[in-house]
């Protein structure tokens, strides 16, 4: 019915990926395409999960001599 109206997925990161590469177009707007991109292909994701984990062992030795 109103698909045509729809873009799909490629459609979209064709056009993030035209309006980052045009010289023509202001700088804020390159950047945040660019931004919408590395979003997309994970790129933005912050580094702060740990693959390892790690043990934490409690000794008590207060009081001992």
């Amino acid at each position: 019915m109103g698909e045509e109206k729809i873009a799909d997925k490629s459609e979209i990161l064709e056009y993030l990926t035209n309006v980052m590469r045009d010289a023509g177009v202001d700088e804020r707007t390159r950047m945040k395409a660019s931004e919408q991109l590395g979003k997309y292909l994970g790129l933005n994701v912050k580094k702060t999960e740990r693959e390892e984990r790690l043990t934490v062992k409690i000794i008590d030795d207060i009081g001992e001599e």
